[in-house]
């Protein structure tokens, strides 16, 4: 790996700076012009709504001074503290502008992830800098995705630091190092609850690096053991919460709506062509059949017993059906451009492509690009499938560069770690916005497909 450790404070600053500075207008010019067309409505998916009023019951609470203990964790048991805390902050220095204050601090928050990003292409060698820049500033999935009022572009931010993080260690594996992975993904943790299931494969994964890294191997396990233990220790409150207030040895109760309402009902759309909306309704018409007792005010007796019947669901359609179902929502993660996340271009189809009916994936697909109320939808969404091609190619090739080059390799198992657990985690649930915890290695590896060296 380059080292780039001779680099003062000084020329640091005065390389990055203008990164950072040219990635945040990039989102303030793409939010001020999303506003300008639609207002905020521009700036607000279907979840956003339940974030913006769970946010403004919270600072009124705040006002009144009704704010304590376990209320500072936030309102919502499935949303954590960390993005809670700066929708509530720019509401309360906002007001009504808060969802646009929100939008432009996530535009700062994500200039930095491309700063993140660069700085790690960097670590793996040090001509990828600038093209690794490039392709963060210019990431459409990242701008589109930073211009909603939703918690991912604060995930993301720590998931990049902690890779980062990762990159740097792996060159010169000390203590301080160590920390920053784990307190980085604890922070993740703490902006969303899918990294706290990642922190047992990083400490796997760190340990089995010890074992190829060279020099001392009982101090990088050390290392590995801090750093599992910092990112634990950052979501223990949550723990502690969900354990003193409601027995719950979890830190979310989402896992029993996501397992039941999403990836069942998806893996069943599979079977039987019953569209995901539908088949979801009907699920839940069963939940609530067969539980009429069960004790509502604990969502977390709500959340296990959705995933028991989840479960049995998915026992029933079979490995094949499952398999085939998670398949095919890694490829529309890896494939679907970012246009369908904008609410401004959404609203042009007439439909959600979860609602479209279809005989199959691909005529579901095809529906829903050129079957709506909006040729101009089916030729912004055509024209953003190729160029989403034309980056998988690039990134193939990066792949395949970044497999050649020595000393990257190690970082590279990392990356495809964290590709293969995001992907698995989402199953059959496909969205750009869901790729976006992925986009990191996947600028890293486009990055080495643009350079100009060639595979050793």
């Amino acid at each position: 790996m380059a080292d780039d450790g001779h680099l003062g404070l000084r020329a640091r600053l005065q390389r990055l700076a203008p990164l950072f500075a040219i990635a945040f207008a990039v989102r303030a010019l793409y939010a001020f012009a999303m506003v300008l067309i639609d207002g905020d409505a521009a700036l607000m998916s279907p979840d956003s709504h339940g974030f913006a009023a769970a946010t403004g019951t919270f600072v009124r609470a705040l006002e009144r001074g009704a704010v304590s203990g376990w209320d500072w964790l936030g309102p919502e048991l499935d949303r954590m503290p960390i993005p809670h805390w700066l929708m509530a902050l720019t509401t309360a220095q906002f007001g009504q502008g808060g969802i646009f204050g929100y939008v432009l601090l996530q535009g700062a928050i994500d200039a930095a992830t491309c700063v993140a990003i660069a700085a790690t292409a960097a670590a793996l060698r040090r001509d990828l800098f600038r093209p690794a820049a490039v392709v963060a500033v210019l990431n459409p999935t990242m701008i589109a995705v930073s211009g909603l009022y939703l918690t991912d572009t604060v995930f993301v931010f720590f998931v990049a630091v902690a890779f980062l993080a990762v990159a740097r260690w792996l060159r010169a594996p000390d203590w301080s190092w160590a920390l920053a992975i784990g307190m980085a993904l604890g922070l993740a943790g703490l902006s969303r609850t899918m990294a706290v299931a990642f922190i047992p494969v990083l400490a796997l994964a760190m340990a089995a690096a010890a074992l190829v890294l060279r020099g001392r191997l009982l101090r990088r396990l050390a290392q590995a053991a801090a750093a599992t233990a910092v990112a634990a220790a950052c979501f223990a409150p949550i723990l502690a919460r969900n354990v003193g207030v409601y027995g719950a040895w979890a830190v979310t109760p989402q896992s029993g709506v996501h397992m039941l309402l999403w990836q069942a009902s998806l893996v069943r759309e599979g079977i039987d062509g019953t569209p995901f909306a539908e088949a979801a309704r009907q699920a839940l018409d069963e939940f609530d059949a067969r539980n009429p007792d069960l004790d509502r005010s604990n969502p977390f007796v709500v959340s296990a017993a959705m995933q028991s019947l989840a479960v049995e669901k998915l026992a029933a359609y079979g490995p094949a059906a499952i398999a085939r179902a998670w398949a095919k929502g890694a490829i529309i993660n890896l494939a679907a451009p970012a246009a369908t996340v904008v609410p401004t271009f959404a609203a042009l189809s007439g439909t959600s492509f979860y609602e479209t009916r279809g005989d199959g994936i691909v005529d579901k697909i095809g529906t829903f690009l050129f079957d709506n109320a909006s040729p101009l939808y089916a030729w912004i969404v055509g024209l953003g499938i190729l160029g989403v091609a034309v980056l998988r190619l690039v990134q193939l090739r990066g792949l395949w560069i970044w497999l050649r080059t020595p000393g990257a390799r190690l970082f590279l198992g990392f990356a495809a770690l964290w590709v293969g657990f995001v992907l698995a985690v989402n199953g059959p649930v496909a969205s750009p916005k869901y790729r976006l915890p992925i986009e990191p290695m996947l600028a890293v590896a486009c990055a080495f497909g643009l350079s100009r060296r060639r595979p050793a």
